[in-house]
């Protein structure tokens, strides 16, 4: 504060949200497995957390497949893309940027991801 006592800059702003109680149990319920999922210091740690988010009573809600998702997109270990793109498989995920990933994927440098990408396209495409 300058001298006279009066500060010159401005206040900070806090956001305050609300959630619904849905989604505030949701937070709680996943909050573990998403810290261990972004942050976790083993490749088998990570894949650990995103096995239980997808087999999770919240395995079906959008913010886990999204979660899910930006790991198979981002992890640094092959491994963990390629178990977070068979899980999304499980689920069913079909959002748009993930089918884009998903043909990118087919020609990533692992043999890993290539298959699970491969996979997962066929499942996801209609049989004739």
């Amino acid at each position: 504060v300058p001298p006279g006592g009066v500060s010159t800059t401005a206040p900070k702003v806090v956001q305050v949200v609300h959630l619904s109680p849905a989604a505030a149990a949701l937070m709680k319920d996943i909050q573990p497995h998403v810290v261990a999922l972004q942050h976790g210091k083993a490749p088998t740690e990570r894949v650990l957390a995103a096995k239980a988010l997808a087999g999770g009573r919240h395995g079906s809600d959008d913010a886990v497949k999204t979660m899910i998702f930006q790991a198979a997109q981002h992890d640094s270990a092959a491994f963990v893309r390629a178990f977070c793109i068979d899980e999304l498989s499980k689920l069913g995920y079909s959002d748009p940027a993930y089918l884009a990933y998903l043909h990118k994927a087919c020609d990533d440098a692992s043999a890993d991801v290539k298959t699970a990408a491969k996979d997962a396209l066929a499942k996801m495409t209609p049989k004739k």
